[in-house]
């Protein structure tokens, strides 16, 4: 690992020791295989070495990652987390909504993992970078997307096309139209019915979850649905991967990621039998508390 200047990070590929942890949850997910399988060729070409952790209960999950926060971190440069998985939002005691994915027996808040490689929870990583990558849903709303007036763009064959999937926590069933569509309509009752008298109460908002020398890039904003493609995988970790590889060679790992989020608003939901789920957008959201810039240099200037 080279400093340049005090003010950037450079992980050259001869001597970088990176560890990467993998979070792949299957159960009625088509797609996540192929997930797993990007997730490791994007890591394997920065030089991480990749833990798989597949199909793991509440209980083996915190004890296997609580076991690699204060075992495995010593000696590494950079540590990451990449989770595909569904996802749903929970309301705390407070009122505040809060992320939370499935295990292969329950769920677990995002924020317990994110917490346990904190610099108060794991001291073997102060002052060293670590990533995070979230495939889940974060609630049921949908994002349509604005009309605009582009170059026509050739799409695949529609009969040779898989449908898209979501990644939400409703045992497989799409949210129903109406419940969407209520949502906008309770939250725009509320804004026209507010009074002056309210402009001085709390209101709960959800905060979000970084520490010090974190990036968190989850799929989508909160409240919002991911989409994942049974046969090429999470819309998401397909443009990571794609994005990472190459883009990450040529500059920040930061305006990676906002390249990575580009290719992600491309593209468009297709689910052509499930109308109000069809040709939605979706647009990942970046959180860094990042003190220096990070530049990774792989061995190959270029994937193929």
């Amino acid at each position: 690992m080279n400093h340049q200047g005090g003010e950037d990070i450079s992980f050259h590929h001869s001597q970088f020791r990176g560890l990467a942890v993998i979070i792949i949850n299957t159960g009625q997910r088509r797609g996540s295989d192929r997930d797993r399988d990007l997730l490791q060729e994007m890591f394997s070409y920065l030089g991480f070495q990749i833990h798989v952790l597949l199909n793991q209960n509440s209980k083996d999950l915190s004890q296997e990652l609580k076991r690699v926060s204060n075992e495995q971190l010593s000696d590494i440069d950079c540590f990451a987390v990449a989770i595909s998985t569904h996802g749903i939002e929970a309301q705390t005691r407070e009122k505040v909504m809060e992320d939370v994915i499935e295990t292969a027996d329950g769920k677990i808040k995002t924020k317990v993992i994110l917490e346990m490689f904190a610099d108060h929870k794991c001291p073997q990583l102060i002052n060293k970078p670590r990533l995070f990558f979230i495939q889940a849903c974060r609630g049921e709303q949908l994002d349509s997307g604005c009309p605009m007036i582009l170059q026509k763009v050739a799409r695949p064959e529609q009969a040779e096309r898989p449908e898209d999937q979501a990644d939400v926590d409703t045992e497989g069933n799409p949210p129903p139209e109406v419940q969407n569509r209520n949502i906008h309509k309770e939250g725009a009752r509320a804004l026209a019915t507010a009074s002056a008298d309210d402009e001085d109460e709390n209101v709960p908002v959800r905060p979000p979850v970084c520490f010090k020398d974190f990036i968190v890039m989850n799929a989508t904003p909160p409240g919002y649905f991911a989409f994942r493609n049974p046969i090429n995988g999470s819309r998401f970790i397909r443009s990571l991967r794609e994005g990472v590889c190459k883009y990450a060679h040529s500059m920040s790992l930061f305006r990676t990621l906002t390249k990575v989020s580009g290719l992600v608003a491309k593209e468009e939901s297709y689910t052509p039998s499930t109308p109000h789920l069809h040709r939605k957008k979706q647009v990942p959201v970046i959180s860094s508390m990042l003190t220096k810039d990070i530049y990774f240099k792989p061995q190959q200037a270029k994937y193929d």
